[in-house]
């Protein structure tokens, strides 16, 4: 369910990335496949690489509002480089 499974997750990335409610709603439209992620496991470690690249937690999450691509997140169940 969504207060179960989904809210949990956007509330962590929410805090993860200091992000405003629109923020939050722009990245998730950016990145939909988000929903499906757990935060911790998923999400926080592209965070983390994004902010060694960058410099900062700042420089990072500014990078990832404009584009959340720079996450690399794969969908659940799919394998990166596996032909489609």
């Amino acid at each position: 369910s969504y207060d179960a499974d989904v809210a949990p997750e956007l509330d962590a990335l929410q805090a993860g990335l200091d992000l405003g409610d629109a923020e939050l709603r722009a990245l998730v439209l950016g990145a939909p496949q988000i929903l499906g992620l757990s935060y911790e496991a998923d999400v926080a470690p592209s965070v983390a690489r994004l902010e060694r690249e960058f410099g900062s937690p700042e420089a990072a999450r500014a990078e990832v509002l404009r584009k959340p691509a720079a996450l690399e997140l794969e969908v659940r169940g799919s394998k990166r480089g596996s032909a489609a």
